[in-house]
């Protein structure tokens, strides 16, 4: 006895696309949890630390820095802060913040 011939467009078609959606849905969430999870902490940790450095060397080089270079960085720090408070308000206010004066070599 021969199997019938399955109706893709019909009951049999509507089957299949649940049991692929199925399948699909089963398989993002093993490489969810099992693949990408343990790397998304793994960069999450590295990022945490390379801000911990970046925090350290900029102190390092405000503290030890020319004053000119302390100055910058004292503008950059209060953008920083004021975009961490008000974000629209930081994009609005950057180009007039944030200006490096041209260095003494650059007149012309």
């Amino acid at each position: 006895m021969t199997m019938p011939t399955p109706d893709y467009l019909g009951a049999d078609g509507g089957k299949f696309a649940a049991a692929f959606a199925a399948g699909c849905i089963a398989a993002w969430g093993f490489i969810k949890a099992f693949v990408m999870s343990p790397r998304i902490k793994a960069l999450e940790k590295e990022n945490e630390r390379c801000n911990e450095r970046l925090e350290r060397l900029e102190w390092l080089l405000y503290q030890h820095g020319t004053g000119e270079i302390r100055a910058l960085m004292q503008t950059m720090f209060s953008a920083r802060d004021m975009e961490k408070r008000d974000p629209i308000a930081a994009a609005k206010l950057a180009p007039e913040v944030i200006r490096v004066p041209a260095s003494k070599g650059d007149e012309e």
